[in-house]
């Protein structure tokens, strides 16, 4: 992936040389990491995307729905991050 950021994992596994062609692939396979794993790492990468990307759009529009459970999410949220904020760190 082009637009991939320098250091994210799917930068890192694009610049593993078990994506290309050679020698270097068979000494990379050697290593235990073959293309087929690194597959199936970017597909569960991908995947793993999506469905949080789903389910966040369902649930903000859920909460749009119901602007009274809304409001009680939101309080809740913030009453938790000015917790954390002033230090005060209980388990409730």
């Amino acid at each position: 992936c082009q637009n991939a950021l320098p250091g994210s994992p799917l930068a890192l596994l694009n610049e593993r040389t078990s994506h290309s062609a050679g020698k270097d692939r068979e000494k990379d396979q050697m290593s235990g990491l073959s293309k087929d794993l690194l597959d199936e790492a970017i597909t569960l990468l991908f995947a793993g995307q999506d469905t949080s990307a789903a389910t966040l759009s369902w649930t903000l529009h859920l909460l749009s729905l119901h602007p009274e459970i809304q409001q009680r999410a939101a309080d809740e949220v913030r009453s938790v991050l000015d917790t954390v904020k002033s230090g005060e760190t209980s388990n409730q």
